[in-house]
């Protein structure tokens, strides 16, 4: 059973880390559509920011997730740790 737990939880943060490498890449299409707008010309520098730290966040999170289950995968194999 957790094995398939960490499984799951290896899987979720590779997705984290993909969708985070995502949302990089949709980072300046979305800005193309924030500079047509005129309500939010002003703001481009912050909602910039705001995408890449959301992007950062995922990114950072499914690494540590990763990390996290492959280490609890390791002690359960081995005992003697």
């Amino acid at each position: 059973m957790s094995d398939k737990k960490n499984g799951l939880q290896r899987i979720w943060g590779f997705a984290l880390v993909l969708m985070g490498i995502a949302v990089i890449f949709r980072i300046p299409e979305i800005l193309e559509r924030v500079k047509d707008n005129p309500l939010f010309t002003s703001g481009k520098m912050y909602i910039q920011f705001c995408f890449y730290f959301i992007s950062m966040i995922l990114i950072v999170g499914g690494i540590k997730k990763i990390m996290i289950s492959s280490k609890s995968g390791n002690n359960e194999n081995n005992p003697e740790s």
